[in-house]
């Protein structure tokens, strides 16, 4: 994940969220700020929240805020802050606050409200409009709100952002925020009919939650410890695991949160796949299940005191569930039995109205137009029977149409006790069987002398869960991203040669370099001479001779070094190198390639030793061009390259890493005739030592030679070099 930066991207649209007036006092001004938010809608009674799990029974809003309450609540804390970033999440806080109030400072932010869709970037959206979305900071697909919450996470000292200010800045620059435009220009529209891409991020606080800065508490102070749980259930799209990486580099690197209190539980967890096949990360501690995270929960609690504090960080799917709880509808016969509403929160229901389970067009709509929702009804029962029973014994009509038990699970969470509280079954249901109103009833299918009465304690009716991505828009023309293997067939058959010769002078020192470098290629073979001498101030000189067998992906060569000064020989060695890969990333606009290479060789120098050495080299190379006003082409370059070298007679390791960037100006010229460029370059060498240089290079060249003036921060240099060759 590259360093998160504080760049201009990241402050885009946001200062029209903060307003800044003057009160005239004693002679002075006093200046005063206030932070607007997005009106935070509760969730209503009868419906509930949930977060999509990679297997088993979702974790829903009343589970996950009496897990707080049992296990983070009793030690104390100095704070506590939540993000929900995945639909519905808004749902998700009303319950936290219920058993949060009057006991800390709480910052509770979710990207949707209860009954909203929350949005990200998928592959595909994400390759059609990467130009668009690269000005606004994306560099590969992640979600909306939930990257904007983590880049204002990055800021660090005095730049550091309270809870209040990350909300608020996070929705003035989420794209899809009430009257967000697609990175062209245009209003996003719907996603399906009666589904607008559109979020309404929620932010509500507890206490002073408002105040409260990561690694800090509300009155500025350090906190003494800190743990995170970084929640990302089914994580099915690679958009769901750059999120999570994003969000853990941040808290690692930048907040001062120690990887081992940093709990991540995403997808199948370690040793899974991301979707494109890559291996999970190693700090992965666990998949994304309801068990998973009570244990996470639990691992903290035992570690929570007055002056922790304590983040959760909920991503990817979400749930939407019409909810009746608590009820006891004690079930007497293994006939059809209905299950009506609870009375008790729906005052001044008629009788009818208690029979029918309704839900609201929106419910509908969401699970309509997400292709790969799965609703279903959860019903937990208890009874004396009941965790004997299988998932044959118990069925489901819903409107008439049956549906069979999938799975149970027990419930530890109904209540704040330890013990199992009932059992959940889970029925999947056909969307297309679901409408305004729907009854439900439960039969016993299991043997009859099976059956036991029972209690239903609490239904719920779920969308089952969802993630989207906002489509690409019609004319957007997917952009070409290739991998391009390598060669393996050895070129042969082909004969080239070249001379370049040059020379340089280097001011203040006042080197003075010649050199030439002759090359022939005859099919794979290949002889290479390169000398280089320097007249002033001292004279000295080298001799490099190279030959052998060079298939481009492998190379077979022997190399010898000679001091001309003293006519001695200073190395004599042999290589093989494998060209391990070569690919093209992306082509257009900007060209991103990717090449690795190994190699293994002994090198002799008669007046040192003898070494035995493999190595290795990954290169990373972009570039691409931008046209200036006046049709002036600026090219834009930047490579990292890292590697390694082991020494198997000494045991020596030796990495390496740098990189380099440059911005090119051709300011005159034709290809025809002759072209005048100007080049600003920057290099750093980080491993094995750290080094650095910025220079500027003004070159006029034509076909076959060039001249050239080098200014660098070390001093000058002028130089000129013609090169010949020719092909037979």
């Amino acid at each position: 994940m590259p360093q998160v930066e504080e760049k201009e991207a990241v402050m885009r649209g946001r200062s029209a969220r903060v307003r800044w007036g003057w009160i005239p006092t004693l002679g002075c001004l006093l200046f005063f700020t206030w932070v607007a938010h997005a009106e935070y809608q509760a969730q209503p009674t009868g419906w509930s929240s949930s977060l999509g799990v990679h297997s088993g029974a979702a974790v829903y809003d009343w589970q996950l805020s009496n897990m707080i309450s049992r296990w983070l609540v009793p030690r104390g804390f100095a704070n506590m802050v939540f993000v929900f970033d995945e639909c519905y999440g808004g749902g998700m806080i009303d319950n936290l606050d219920a058993v949060l109030r009057g006991r800390g400072d709480a910052a509770l932010v979710s990207a949707a409200r209860h009954d909203e869709l929350a949005w990200s970037l998928d592959a595909s959206i994400f390759t059609r409009a990467r130009n668009a979305l690269a000005s606004l900071g994306f560099d590969r697909p992640t979600s909306l709100f939930g990257k904007e919450v983590t880049e204002e996470m990055a800021r660090i000292g005095s730049a550091a952002r309270t809870m209040s200010q990350i909300a608020s800045d996070a929705e003035a620059a989420d794209l899809v925020r009430e009257g967000g435009r697609h990175p062209d220009g245009r209003p996003w529209g719907d996603y399906k009919p009666g589904v607008p891409i559109v979020e309404h991020p929620q932010w509500h606080e507890i206490g002073n939650g408002g105040a409260v800065k990561l690694g800090r508490k509300a009155s500025g102070e350090e906190v003494a410890s800190r743990h995170a749980i970084l929640f990302a259930g089914k994580a099915n799209r690679i958009a769901d695991w750059n999120e999570i990486d994003h969000l853990y580099m941040v808290l690692i690197q930048y907040n001062g949160y120690a990887p081992e209190n940093v709990h991540v539980l995403i997808g199948g967890g370690p040793g899974s796949t991301h979707p494109d096949g890559t291996p999970a990360p190693a700090y992965v501690d666990g998949a994304g299940t309801k068990a998973a995270l009570w244990n996470a929960i639990r691992t903290v609690g035992r570690q929570m005191n007055e002056s922790e504090q304590f983040l959760f960080w909920g991503s990817d799917h979400g749930d939407r569930q019409r909810i009746g709880r608590p009820l006891t509808q004690n079930v007497e016969v293994p006939a059809r039995t209905a299950i009506p509403r609870s009375a008790t929160s729906d005052t001044g229901a008629t009788s009818r109205e208690l029979e029918t389970w309704d839900l609201d067009e929106t419910f509908l709509h969401d699970i309509l137009a997400v292709p790969d929702n799965a609703p279903f009804v959860s019903v937990i029962l208890d009874g004396e029977a009941v965790p004997d029973w299988t998932i044959d014994d118990l069925g489901l009509f819903v409107n008439d149409v049956p549906s069979a038990c999938d799975l149970i699970e027990p419930i530890t969470t109904l209540n704040l006790d330890l013990d199992v509280d009932g059992y959940e079954f889970r029925f999947p249901v056909d969307e297309s069987v679901l409408g305004l109103e729907n009854t439900l009833e439960l039969i016993w299918t299991g043997e009859e002398t099976g059956f036991a009465p029972y209690t239903v304690r609490t239904v719920q009716i779920s969308t089952g869960a969802i993630a989207v991505s906002p489509p690409p828009l019609e004319d957007e023309e997917e952009e070409d991203m290739t991998v391009v293997p390598p060669e393996l067939t050895p070129t042969v058959g082909f004969g080239a040669w070249s001379v370049a010769a040059g020379t340089q002078l280097e001011i203040p020192g006042w080197n003075t370099d010649l050199w030439l470098d002759v090359s022939l290629e005859a099919g794979p073979f290949v002889l290479r001479s390169e000398t280089d001498i320097q007249v002033l101030p001292n004279f000295f000189g080298a001799e490099r001779l190279e030959t052998g067998f060079d298939w481009g992906w492998l190379s077979i060569l022997g190399s010898a070094v000679a001091d001309l000064g003293a006519m001695s020989v200073i190395a004599i060695g042999a290589s093989i190198d494998l060209g391990v890969y070569d690919a093209t990333l992306l082509d257009e606009p900007f060209r991103l390639t990717f090449d690795g290479w190994g190699g293994w060789g002994p090198t002799w120098t008669p007046l040192w030793t003898f070494s035995h050495a493999v190595w290795g080299l990954l290169h990373l190379d972009a570039e691409g061009t931008v046209v200036l006003p006046w049709e002036i082409p600026l090219i834009l370059r930047a490579n990292v390259t890292a590697g390694a070298t082991f020494d198997l007679l000494s045991g020596a390791f030796t990495p390496s890493l740098s990189a380099g960037s440059s911005a090119e100006v051709l300011l005159a010229g034709t290809e025809d005739d002759f072209a005048f460029t100007a080049t600003i370059r920057a290099t750093t060498d980080v491993l094995p030592f750290f080094t650095g240089d910025v220079d500027l290079e003004l070159r006029l060249e034509s076909a076959g030679w060039a001249f050239y003036t080098q200014l660098s921060l070390g001093g000058v240099v002028i130089g000129a070099e013609m090169t010949l060759g020719g092909e037979f």
